[in-house]
């Protein structure tokens, strides 16, 4: 009987930490898209502010100008979007449509909506004569078919891998 106490007891304590583990991984995608839109952290008295990777990368583009070919658009047409699900493509079409570039970072996003806005972006590329490029795991450069390149990326396929 002690025994089945003591299992019982266990048991009581291992719960919680199983569910939220449990929860955590169930909804990784959703939790970690509301992590990335957390600034900052206030509990008792520690405070914590976090800085944003995107605005990390803008400032880092600026301040090197000479890597940046005469035919790219600059960095301040440069719209940088973190969607958090597929229900944000308009606002990709929107841009596209505006002739603005859009770098698409889709590294909070579950798995099945980037590749459905992947799949989007892509034929948005084609109905304007632009193209879509991946930067790097999850990161897509998306360019309007009007704008100017010097990159060499064929008609017959505006979705190129980096080379």
């Amino acid at each position: 009987m002690e025994i089945a106490r003591l299992v019982l007891e266990y048991l009581k304590v291992m719960a919680w930490p199983v569910v939220v583990t449990t929860l955590l991984v169930a909804y990784r995608s959703r939790v970690a898209g509301m992590l990335s839109k957390l600034s900052g952290l206030t509990a008792g008295g520690f405070s914590a502010t976090f800085d944003s990777s995107v605005a990390e990368a803008t400032a880092l583009n600026s301040s090197d100008e000479s890597t940046i070919s005469p035919f790219s658009p600059s960095v301040d047409e440069l719209t940088v979007l973190v969607p958090t699900s597929y229900v944000e493509a308009r606002e990709i079409g929107d841009y596209v449509r505006a002739d603005k570039p859009v770098l698409l970072d889709l590294q909070h996003l579950a798995d099945e909506d980037a590749k459905r806005l992947v799949d989007f972006a892509a034929g948005l590329t084609y109905v304007s004569s632009g193209w879509l490029r991946k930067v790097r795991n999850r990161i897509f450069l998306v360019m309007p078919g009007n704008l100017h390149h010097d990159m060499s990326v064929s008609s017959s396929n505006p979705v190129q891998e980096p080379s």
